[in-house]
């Protein structure tokens, strides 16, 4: 069962305060006429009692009164009766009494001071008291405001930081969603069997898809085969060491189109070491490097691949640990600097202006 939060219930407390009070207001005023209309009844029915017991008294000729209305007729009158001649002499008889008896009434008066002063200084003690839990009352309800302020903030703020971290997760979610993925495919019209027969111009045609859902810009093109003892592996290759081929922004590689780049397998192996090393089996030959490329947003990526030449197969099948077969992501400030050699022997890319102007 949920209970109302104390505000509310100070608020409903200052309500109903304030509604008995205009009802008591209400009820003083609505008893004003009543009591002023009661005192005129009291006073007509104390005349008429006086006057009936006059009249009785000469009717039955009985009591004091009777001797004193039968000698003066006139005090048989509407305002002489016997009853108010009673409070007349209640009034004279307390009037001496305070003209004779000074020393007591002042007595008196100081005892009713003394009494008078004990209530007033009880009441103010009880005053003093409910001013005092007022104010405890006021300090308490000012430091759990204080404390839900607090707490409302905290909650505010973990709920900024909630949304923040949502909106977040929904930015790299949209991203992740959105971004190139550049994985190496199958080779394509593989001539290691045609180089181990003799022919020195074959080739190896390296594929590689973008499984992403928009297109990656190529930046650079790093591929290397080496033939080491069977069992064993390449050398790791440092990508903030070495250069490959570079390629111009426009160079695009689109969604679920492979995109083939050949291999010259002698410039990187020997023919008599391969012949000897793939019939022999005494050698395992590799192809293997890391292309760089970018996405539409500006961020750049890395992936890495290796692939063991299986001669069954006369294709490259995956090898090697994540040293040699990654996805990262890179920048532009973890590539080698380009020595004046690299920068002749790889294409860049150059404004149209600059173009313009070299051609002019």
């Amino acid at each position: 069962m949920s209970h109302p939060p104390r505000g509310h219930k100070r608020h409903l407390r200052f309500f109903r305060m304030k509604t008995s009070s205009a009802l008591r207001s209400a009820r003083g005023e609505s008893r004003a006429p009543w009591l002023v209309i009661g005192a005129l009844v009291v006073a007509a029915a104390i005349i008429a009692l006086d006057y009936l017991a006059c009249v009785a008294s000469l009717h039955y000729r009985q009591d004091d009164y009777y001797a004193y209305a039968k000698e003066y007729q006139q005090h048989c009158t509407l305002f002489h009766g016997p009853v108010f001649i009673l409070i007349l002499s209640c009034v004279a008889w307390l009037w001496s009494i305070f003209h004779s008896a000074h020393d007591e009434i002042v007595a008196a008066s100081a005892v009713g001071i003394l009494l008078v002063i004990a209530t007033l200084a009880h009441y103010t003690r009880a005053l003093w008291k409910e001013t005092v839990q007022l104010g405890e009352k006021a300090d308490d309800n000012a430091a759990q405001q204080a404390r839900d302020t607090q707490a409302a903030l905290a909650h505010a703020r973990t709920s900024a930081d909630a949304a923040a971290l949502n909106a977040e997760i929904a930015q790299k979610s949209l991203y992740l969603l959105q971004r190139p993925y550049v994985v190496r495919s199958r080779t394509v019209d593989c001539g290691v069997e045609l180089f181990v027969h003799g022919k020195d111009d074959a080739t190896i045609g390296c594929t590689f898809v973008n499984e992403g859902m928009t297109p990656a810009i190529l930046v650079e093109l790093y591929l290397d085969m080496k033939l080491v003892p069977a069992g064993d592996l390449p050398p790791v290759i440092d990508p903030g060491a070495v250069f490959g081929e570079m390629h111009p922004p426009s160079r695009l590689i689109a969604r679920d189109s492979p995109e083939r780049f050949d291999v010259q397998i002698a410039k990187h192996v020997r023919q008599m070491e391969v012949r000897s090393a793939v019939i022999n089996g005494k050698g395992s030959l590799f192809l293997y490097g890391f292309m760089r490329y970018r996405d539409i947003f500006g961020k750049q990526y890395r992936h890495g691949f290796c692939g063991r030449y299986d001669g069954r197969k006369n294709d490259f099948d995956i090898h090697g640990g994540g040293e040699y077969n990654y996805s990262e992501d890179d920048a532009a400030d973890r590539m080698p600097p380009m020595s004046p050699a690299n920068v002749n022997e790889t294409p860049a890319w150059r404004p149209v202006s600059a173009l313009r102007n070299r051609r002019a």
